[in-house]
């Protein structure tokens, strides 16, 4: 008896509603120099987590994306004869960047406290899923696939007068 094959495909495909929000927010101090301007952001920061872990929000579930330190130059000043400004002039900014985890339903209150509590930009927010959702998400939907491939294989058959007796991979 020959070997004979039916070849099917089938696609499984799932969604839900987002179960986790990222919301990434900036805290900013600016000083004469470097040394203060760290100091003054470590401070604020630290502040802000503060509340933040108060208000909820576990420890880790508030993850610092970016840090950034830049001087900057005060604006142009037409009839300004020099080049260069004095360095008195300058100010130094450091810029800390903090992911915060949450759900969907408390992203308005996680950005009103960190807003009242030393966010000065809120940079955005994205509605995602939880890995594991996706996991579940993921598995519910290869089943779903392979039920319908299994059911078009024996479609198939039954109108051959076959039948199946199982699965090849390629």
């Amino acid at each position: 008896m020959s070997d004979r094959t039916i070849e099917v495909s089938a696609i499984g495909r799932r969604s839900d509603d987002p179960d986790e929000a990222l919301v990434r927010v900036s805290v900013v101090a600016s000083a004469a120099d470097t040394v203060t301007a760290r100091q003054q952001l470590a401070k604020s920061v630290s502040g802000m987590r503060t509340a933040l872990t108060e208000a909820g929000i576990a420890a880790d579930r508030l993850r610092a994306d970016e840090y950034r330190i830049y001087e900057e130059e005060p604006p142009y000043e037409p009839g300004r004869t020099d080049d260069r400004p004095d360095d008195d002039q300058r100010t130094h900014t450091a810029v800390q960047t903090v992911t915060i985890t949450t759900d969907p339903a408390s992203v308005g209150e996680v950005i009103d406290t960190a807003v009242t509590n030393g966010a000065d930009r809120v940079r955005d927010v994205r509605f995602t899923l939880s890995g594991e959702t996706r996991d579940r998400l993921r598995t519910s939907a290869l089943e779903d696939a392979m039920t319908a491939a299994r059911e078009q294989a024996e479609t198939i058959a039954a109108a051959a007068d076959l039948t199946t007796d199982g699965v090849r991979s390629a």
